[in-house]
Formats: C-alpha cells, sequence, structure tokens
C-alpha cells in the first residue's frame, strides 16, 4: 500500500500536516499575543511567560504595553495562594546568611573580600620589605588595591583589616591615615 504514494506526494503531506499542527499550536496557547499581533488585542504588545492551559492562575508575570505605559501584574501561584513559611522560618537572601554565630575566632574572615584584600595587602607588605620601601610607597600601593576592590570605608569588618594595616607596618601612622585608609 505504501508503494502508491510517491515521495513527492508524502513530502506535500508531511509539509500540510506540519503547517496544521504550528496553526493548532498558535491557536491554543499564543491565541493573546496573536491577537495582539493581527491588531485585535489590547492595544499593544502582550507578554505572558507560559501558558495557563486553562487550569487556573498559574503564578507568572503577566506584562502588557499600553502605548508609553508598560503595565505589569502577578498572578497567583496556585489556586489556593501561595503556602505560609512555618514558625521561625524566614526567606534570605545568599548574602544575608553567615555561617559562624560568633566573630571572636577570627575563622569567619577565612572568605571573601575581607579574606582577599588581607592577602593583597600581604603581598603589599612583602613587596615594601623587598625594595625597603617607606609610607610613601605603601600608600600608592595601596591605591593600587582600593581600585581593584573598590573603596572600603563602609564596610562591617573595615577595622580588621585597618587592624591588619596597623599591626604589619614597619611606619608610624597617624590617627589621621587610619581614619582614611580606605576611603
Amino acid at each position: 500500500m505504501l508503494q502508491q504514494f510517491s515521495w513527492g506526494q508524502f513530502l506535500i503531506a508531511a509539509a500540510l500536516l506540519s503547517f496544521l499542527w504550528y496553526v493548532f499550536v498558535l491557536l491554543f496557547f499564543y491565541r493573546a499575543e496573536l491577537n495582539a499581533f493581527l491588531g485585535g488585542g489590547r492595544g499593544g504588545d502582550v507578554g505572558v511567560g507560559v501558558s495557563g492551559g486553562g487550569l487556573g492562575k498559574t503564578g507568572l508575570v503577566v506584562g502588557s504595553r499600553v502605548g508609553d505605559r508598560e503595565i505589569e501584574m502577578e498572578v497567583d501561584a496556585a489556586l489556593m495562594g501561595t503556602s505560609k513559611l512555618p514558625d521561625g522560618v524566614e526567606v534570605k537572601s545568599s548574602s544575608q546568611v553567615a555561617f559562624s554565630a560568633s566573630k571572636s575566632d577570627g575563622r569567619y574572615d577565612q572568605v571573601g573580600l575581607v579574606a582577599d584584600v588581607v592577602q593583597e595587602l600581604k603581598v603589599v607588605f612583602l613587596e615594601l620589605e623587598k625594595r625597603a620601601g617607606n609610607k610613601k610607597d605603601f600608600f600608592r600601593l595601596l591605591e593600587r588595591v582600593k581600585q581593584e576592590y573598590g573603596p572600603l570605608g563602609g564596610h562591617p569588618s573595615v577595622g580588621a583589616l585597618t587592624g591588619f594595616v596597623v599591626e604589619r607596618a614597619s611606619f608610624h601612622l597617624t590617627a589621621d591615615e587610619v581614619d582614611n585608609l580606605w576611603y
């Protein structure tokens, strides 16, 4: 029976069925976008992340553009709403997570920005020692560190960094120099 069909007839049938499939997908899943594209929509671009499939609210952000205004509304996450966290549980960002309750033992600075700056300061002091550098050379090298890491004056551990510099410096730093060290 399949010998009765030629390759040309097969390719035409496959192309026709593929076309009908994509028309069905466009009409079923992208109806709002198609209406907006054809001009029968809400007067502008409409963006929906994923289709809800008619099963209720999807938990998506639906955005549409009307003229120069962009309107966004958040759709509920489920039919019954979002779940409530248990008592004593809260959502934190990764920057708010700390694994040490006590900062007195110094292990809290073993990773992160402070550890990187301390490592750079060790390199600075090693270079000063090799070249018999003075205070002027130190501030020149410190400017390089500040350019790389930015001004650290508002960092919570600036006291530890300042203490490290004062402890390791082979020259005297005035109180004004210590205060303005990281700005």
